[in-house]
């Protein structure tokens, strides 16, 4: 009789172990729902925003080759200055841009990685800063939202021999 005891007080651990889980299960999929919500609305922003920008630069493109149109019926020497001032619209519009929507990302590894094969991603999984959200912490990647100059840094340590 002791024996069967037992065996039906393993049993309501093992449930109340599962219950347990089931209810931290529960609430880790509530909140990757909410992450997944928060997500899609801001890939919808996002797509917005592309599509603004490119709805601009198409008509700063036809204004543009509205203006090369009309120069060069001129002179010869008016296509230089089409292109400076294609140039400095260029740049003027990326420095915009970077002013408009800063980047900058600070990640670290938490782990050590031994016998890294050559050319093998290494993906920072600690993400103290990810401003602009251009580094992607699962694939270990940084994908430029801009056109720019950017700087990147690293301190890596190896163990002797």
């Amino acid at each position: 009789m002791g024996h069967v005891l037992e065996r039906l007080d393993d049993r309501d651990t093992q449930i109340n172990s599962l219950k347990d889980d089931v209810e931290r299960l529960t609430l880790l999929l509530a909140d990757q729902d909410a992450t997944i919500s928060e997500q899609n609305s801001r890939i919808q922003h996002l797509e917005e925003i592309v599509r603004s920008k490119s709805d601009k630069n198409q008509n700063n493109s036809d204004e543009t080759s509205g203006q090369e149109h009309a120069q060069s019926s001129g002179p010869s020497g008016t296509s230089a200055s089409v292109r400076k001032a294609t140039y400095d619209n260029a740049y003027n519009r990326m420095r915009r841009e970077y002013v408009g929507s800063p980047v900058a990302f600070l990640a670290t590894l938490t782990n050590h990685i031994t016998h890294a094969g050559a050319l093998q991603p290494i993906a920072f999984n600690r993400v103290v800063t990810n401003v602009g959200g251009a580094y992607n912490v699962h694939l270990g990647s940084f994908v430029a939202p801009v056109s720019g100059i950017y700087v990147f840094s690293t301190t890596l340590l190896s163990y002797p021999g």
